[in-house]
């Protein structure tokens, strides 16, 4: 990541503009990342136009957010999943839903030749419920959450 300055005048835009700033492919940061497109849908329920300077408490809630994005920046994650002597190989997904969003993982579990077992991620997804218009009841929003893990 690279370092962040709160813009001058903190707009619908600009949060936007933050949150989508950041590569994240494979969704390794996705359960920290999730709390911030969160936070912008519930502007969205606010009624705010995108360039409307946002309120002291908003721009005090984003800065505290985003600035704990900054402690990833030391996250390291080691991409090799895939070892030479493997002997036996699992894929297992996982996933989970709440009333405001619903994400899922991907794990991939080796055993070496050695009897070593090693666990890695290999990817996950998130997605922020739809809340407007929509009465989902959490059963819902799993199946939908066991939908994206297909």
């Amino acid at each position: 990541m690279k370092p962040w300055t709160p813009p001058k005048r903190m707009t619908k835009r600009s949060l936007l503009s933050d949150i989508n700033s950041i590569y994240d492919p494979i969704g390794l940061i996705t359960p920290v990342l999730i709390k911030g497109k969160v936070f912008l849908q519930q502007l969205w329920s606010l009624k705010i136009y995108w360039d409307e300077v946002l309120s002291d408490d908003i721009c005090s809630r984003w800065t505290t957010f985003y600035s704990s994005l900054l402690q990833l920046v030391d996250l390291s994650v080691p991409r090799k999943v895939l070892l030479a002597d493997v002997v036996t190989l699992q894929i297992h997904g996982f996933c989970d839903a709440s009333q405001l969003a619903f994400g899922a993982c991907v794990y991939l579990r080796s055993v070496a030749l050695n009897c070593s077992v090693y666990i890695h991620l290999y990817t996950s997804k998130s997605r922020v419920c739809i809340n407007e218009g929509h009465d989902y009841t959490v059963a819902r929003v799993i199946w939908c959450c066991d939908i994206s893990l297909n």
